[in-house]
């Protein structure tokens, strides 16, 4: 195994403690209840990193079945299919009653998505796979908004997603060329053999796999022939012959008949690309500033694993760097991570995601709509006068649960803020933002007082970070 950069060596496992354990839980997963981080201690980093990387390789409907998708039951599932059913009805009603119903379906079947996700997180079942897929879903970023005729696409790429994300990058970028919503989302349908279309050429290589910089126009060029024919039919992917280019390509000063993979075989071998994705990582899980000797040192792992993406996830968990003081408590909390970790550690139900989507919305991370190929927002992005009172706002109804009682049976003040100050801030408040709160509750606190600092504390800047 090539020498570590030494501040990817294990941190020392007797220093593991409280702080420690709960950085983890909040990097890798959505936070954690008290319970959780007890547990982790408990458990010492070694065992702690083993059990959030214990999920499958294998999307829900081989796991746990993912989201109801019956609403597509009797829905046409190609084009040409939709186009055969269409041109059996006899009147324009029917056929626009038909288009109407599959615009519906598809609209469900997101929503639907969505809220699977959204309770699968809040719950807690496999966080880090969880917080992988939010990641993955912002890199390989398509948006259900931009191909809505298909939109419910998006659950299979999802289950693409979850399939790959902790195996081999090279086979991921490959999956992620064959899917249909990619396709359709970055165009390929349109590129063909005489004509060629070079928007996932592009991405795959500026956003997904290498980076700007990296790469000539004539390198995209080049690698757009090498995709075409490579259509979908509107559930599959289907590779049409005919108007795939056959021509000799040079990419990266290689010459060959090249087809998609042959590209990303290519683009693997840059040697930009390791560092790219380690980079990509290290900024979403440690820091958004990475040590550039730390990327090329973990970059390293990478290929000598054959682009294989678990031993990095193992060495980045259990690294001195992950742990540094410099690292903890500092990251902004994405509008997801927000509320699913406040569900999570408070323990409140989670109402169904489509009752908080215009939260979501104002917040600015709906999930299956990224707003841009380049994905969602990160760090300080995240945060303005608008979206900042909004993410108050969210977290303020979140709280407010109906029916739920806030106070404990002969709690006071002090306990009732200790009592929550523990469950969402773990590494604790100074008395100085605490006492405020406290004094709010009153001497003669109330069910309805007590909600009222709960939403407060739930509030206070600090809860943005994580």
């Amino acid at each position: 195994m090539a020498k570590l950069h030494p501040m990817l060596e294990p941190l020392d496992a007797a220093s593991f403690g409280r702080e420690h354990a709960v950085h983890l839980l909040s990097r890798a997963g959505f936070g954690g209840t008290r319970g959780e981080i007890d547990a982790v201690v408990a458990l010492g980093l070694d065992a702690a990193v083993d059990r959030l990387m214990d999920f499958p390789d294998a999307p829900p409907s081989e796991v746990d079945d993912g989201p109801d998708l019956s609403v597509l039951e009797g829905i046409p599932k190609t084009r040409t299919e939709q186009r055969q059913m269409v041109r059996q009805l006899e009147t324009e009603a029917e056929r626009d009653a038909l288009q109407a119903k599959i615009r519906q379906a598809n609209r469900e079947v997101v929503q639907r998505s969505i809220d699977w996700w959204w309770d699968r997180m809040a719950r807690g079942v496999a966080p880090l796979q969880d917080k992988l897929s939010l990641l993955w879903h912002g890199h390989f970023t398509t948006s259900a908004r931009d191909i809505r005729q298909e939109a419910r696409l998006v659950w299979p790429q999802h289950e693409t997603l979850r399939t790959h994300l902790a195996g081999n990058f090279g086979d991921f970028c490959k999956a992620i060329a064959r899917d249909p919503a990619m396709i359709l989302y970055l165009n390929n349908q349109q590129n063909r053999v005489g004509a060629p279309n070079e928007n996932f050429a592009r991405e795959l290589m500026e956003l997904f796999m290498l980076g700007i910089g990296n790469y000539s126009e004539n390198d995209i060029k080049q690698a757009a022939r090498a995709f075409t024919g490579w259509h979908t039919d509107g559930e599959s992917f289907t590779l049409r012959q005919l108007q795939h280019d056959d021509g000799t390509k040079t990419v990266f000063g290689y010459s060959g008949n090249f087809d998609g993979d042959d590209i990303v075989d290519l683009i693997l071998r840059h040697p930009a690309c390791s560092k790219y994705v380690c980079r990509e990582l290290l900024a979403y899980f440690v820091t958004s500033e990475p040590d550039e000797a730390v990327v090329e040192s973990l970059a390293a792992v990478l290929v000598e694993h054959g682009y294989d993406l678990r031993p990095v996830y193992d060495v980045m968990f259990r690294s001195a760097y992950f742990f540094d003081p410099a690292h903890i408590g500092n990251r902004i909390k994405s509008p997801v991570e927000l509320l699913v970790g406040l569900v999570h550690q408070t323990g409140f139900e989670a109402p169904p995601a489509r009752q908080l989507i215009r939260h979501f919305q104002k917040m600015g991370q709906v999930l299956f709509n990224p707003p841009t190929v380049k994905g969602w927002p990160s760090g300080r992005e995240w945060i303005n006068t608008a979206t900042l009172f909004a993410r108050n706002n969210a977290c303020i109804d979140l709280a407010a649960q109906r029916g739920y009682r806030y106070l404990h049976e002969d709690e006071t003040s002090e306990q009732f803020v200790a009592r929550w100050v523990d469950a969402l801030y773990p590494n604790g408040l100074p008395s100085s933002r605490t006492a405020p709160i406290v004094e709010s509750v009153g001497v003669a606190p109330t069910d309805a007082s007590a909600r009222a600092a709960l939403q407060l504390i739930v509030t206070l800047p600090e809860y943005q970070l994580g």
